[in-house]
């Protein structure tokens, strides 16, 4: 960073990861959260915090970003999105993004 005592001042942000995975429902679920604590000079109130899941072999029946469930994008409308979802299935790839203000919630169905 900038200033050498950011720690010590607590001038910083942390960002935490985790991620969960579960079988239900004869379905594979996939959780994903992001939070954010601290606080410094200029830190942005809002992220936009992009994942990518490899290996999926087909679309997932259910996304839901926030508590929101939402459909998936073509690969245009995605890069132009600050919250969306797209597969692909050449690579085999699945990119999911949202908000973080405060903390973010991705929940994937296969």
């Amino acid at each position: 960073g900038i200033s050498a005592d950011s720690i010590t001042s607590e001038n910083y942000q942390t960002l935490s990861f985790n991620a969960e995975s579960s079988a239900r429902d004869n379905n594979q679920q996939l959780a994903l959260n992001v939070s954010v604590q601290g606080a410094y000079a200029g830190s942005p109130k809002v992220r936009t915090i992009s994942f990518v899941v490899h290996g999926i072999t087909a679309q997932p029946t259910s996304l839901i970003v926030d508590d929101s469930g939402i459909e998936l994008q073509t690969a245009k409308a995605y890069s132009r999105s600050k919250r969306g979802a797209y597969y692909n299935p050449t690579t085999k790839q699945l990119r999911v993004k949202g908000r973080l203000e405060s903390k973010l919630k991705v929940q994937l169905v296969f």
